[in-house]
């Protein structure tokens, strides 16, 4: 690419092109047209007043911008309050959740510690006791237990076939204890306390749940010791630690099978038989999805949030209804719309008055002297001076807005695009770039030591730096390239229709012009600055991505020594 043309910084097209209608309207209302010359004002003026005029128009439409607009906020705002409301609802629920989930895990993992801690104690007697313990020993021990502990429906051993419980009671016919669950799974895992899933109990006939460990008998071969707990006790205990009355709270087993339950109803029953979740809850729950929407056991749409027991491989569930959620939500989202519909209604009732008195009126009045003008009378008093001055002052104000915005466009000390319009006429040209597949380049630029040179010489001689720098940008870059002050004592400038290699030349030539730049500080001394540069000219989504990708090649260059370019992507400095 061959060395990039100087040119004079480029002004926005949009200013031009405004600045040559505004003096083309200029000219053209300084001739004053008689009324009376205006093409088909005998034939249309007559039923003007009958007919809606493009002011009324203007003005309805004005009036129904407005309401549009805000009745998008009301419904925006009234949105945002419902998912705010609802996220903050199903965050609370999820905390009553997690919070009850390790409340029942603490509490399972105090029984585990009592269940081993007893079973160390018999081991202990057993050996104190030279491997020999009685029946009634035995008996005894476990009636204790019962005692310090009411919540056990009971505490037992099986050394063998021998049955020994702390409540007694009548065992059935060919009970043979090895057989049974909590026996077989403490025998899996010897020396550790194994959970086991609900079952009847066979004296009592409670559904229970047993917590299990091996004891050592005389004979060298494994007992087990366990405690028992009722599915009734558990559920009061999940009712008494449920601190949120909104939400029902469950339990269910790796299967999915309901273990515990405020209803009765969806307990498991006397015969052993389990309520299940339906299988496309369960998936979900068992995936690893906290947070459900899907129907209750009544058929009513509820969310479902759950949290794992780890001492036991279950889940808490909780459950609320989803009219229980949103209703609430839905209460103070009909107030917000209310009050915002009164507001709109106001608002427009204002806006329509004002804009009848302030735009209707006068043209009303212009309307009239046509309109008898056209009736024949040729003595209405007409105020020539009056109706130009009208587009004089239109036009006027609409060179003031013009001026405003391009003096707005600007920083004040460099004469850059500010940051604002940069990326805005900037992301304007890079996306026709994009569509017609042409390459660009972005440089982000920034001053070594630029607080230093405050520091140092003062800011009045930083000031002269930044614009000596700007004046250089304007005197390299051609006139379709963008350069703006990003802030501070950093520039950027975006390179439409430039390859690598022509920014590079580019990039150096702009970091040795300022290199030989020489200033005078406060105190009379002479000063030199130099310049950092990041390029980039990889594809980007938008031109802030692309330098974003400079911005980081300028950190690199910042890292390297300063006073070099740095190409984003490349492992090695350009020019070291």
């Amino acid at each position: 690419m061959p060395s990039v043309p100087r040119g004079t910084y480029p002004t926005c097209g949009i200013f031009s092109d405004l600045r040559a209608e505004y003096n083309s309207n200029t000219i053209q209302h300084e001739r004053i047209v008689p009324l009376s010359m205006l093409p088909g004002l005998q034939e249309g003026c007559g039923s003007m007043g009958e007919e809606k005029t493009i002011s009324r128009k203007i003005i309805h439409i004005i009036v129904w911008i407005n309401a549009l607009a805000f009745t998008l906020i009301s419904i925006g705002t009234a949105f945002l309050v419902y998912q705010l409301s609802l996220h903050e609802r199903m965050t609370s629920l999820r905390v009553a959740t997690t919070t009850l989930a390790d409340d029942v895990n603490g509490w399972f993992e105090r029984e585990m510690a009592n269940c081993a801690q007893t079973a160390q104690i018999v081991n202990n007697l057993y050996e104190l006791h030279d491997g020999s313990l009685s029946f009634a020993e035995r008996r005894s021990i476990y009636k204790a237990v019962m005692v310090k502990n009411r919540q056990y429906l009971n505490s037992y051993d099986a050394v063998g076939l021998e049955f020994v419980s702390g409540i007694g009671g009548t065992l059935p016919d060919n009970y043979d204890p090895t057989k049974r669950g909590w026996y077989l799974e403490a025998i899996k895992t010897p020396g550790q306390t194994a959970v086991v899933p609900p079952y009847v109990d066979a004296i009592t006939g409670a559904i229970c749940m047993t917590f299990a460990q091996t004891v050592a008998p005389d004979d060298g071969g494994r007992g087990v010791f366990g405690l028992d707990i009722t599915l009734d006790e558990i559920r009061d205990y999940v009712g008494n630690a449920n601190k949120n009355p909104q939400s029902h709270f469950f339990i269910v087993d790796a299967q999915g099978r309901i273990i515990v339950h405020p209803k009765p109803d969806l307990m498991p029953d006397k015969n052993g038989a389990f309520t299940t979740m339906t299988p496309q809850l369960w998936r979900k729950i068992a995936g690893g999805d906290d947070t459900v929407l899907d129907y209750d056991a009544y058929g009513e749409p509820a969310y479902y949030i759950s949290s794992p027991l780890r001492s036991t491989g279950w889940r808490i569930v909780s459950n609320v209804r989803l009219r229980e959620v949103v209703m609430p939500i839905i209460a103070v989202v009909a107030m917000i719309l209310a009050s915002f519909t009164v507001i709109i209604a106001s608002i427009v009732t204002v806006l329509k008055y004002r804009l009848n008195t302030l735009i209707t009126a006068p043209l009303d009045s212009l309307r009239q002297i046509a309109n008898e003008m056209a009736e024949g009378d040729n003595h209405v008093p007409i105020n020539p001076e009056r109706y130009q001055s009208e587009f004089r002052l239109f036009a006027e104000s609409f060179k003031q807005v013009c001026e405003l915005r391009h003096t707005s466009s600007l920083d004040s000390l460099s004469r850059l695009l500010n940051r604002r319009a940069f990326f805005s006429a900037a992301e304007r040209g890079f996306a026709l770039m994009r569509r017609q597949g042409s390459s660009s380049c972005a440089l982000m630029m920034d001053i070594d030591f630029f607080k230093l040179v405050n520091d140092t010489h003062g800011h009045s001689a930083g000031d002269r730096v930044i614009m000596r720098v700007a004046d250089i940008l304007r005197e390299r870059l051609r006139a379709t390239d963008l350069s703006g002050r990003y802030g501070g004592e950093e520039f950027c400038v975006w390179l439409p229709n430039t390859d690598r290699s022509g920014a590079l030349l580019l990039a150096e030539e702009l970091r040795n012009s300022v290199s030989f730049l020489q200033f005078e500080g406060e105190a009379g001394l002479l000063f030199g600055v130099t310049i950092s540069i990041g390029l980039a000219d990889v594809e980007a989504a938008s031109i802030g991505a692309l330098l974003e990708y400079a911005d980081e090649a300028l950190y690199r260059a910042k890292r390297c020594g300063r006073n070099r370019v740095e190409v984003y992507g490349e492992a090695a400095p350009i020019f070291p």
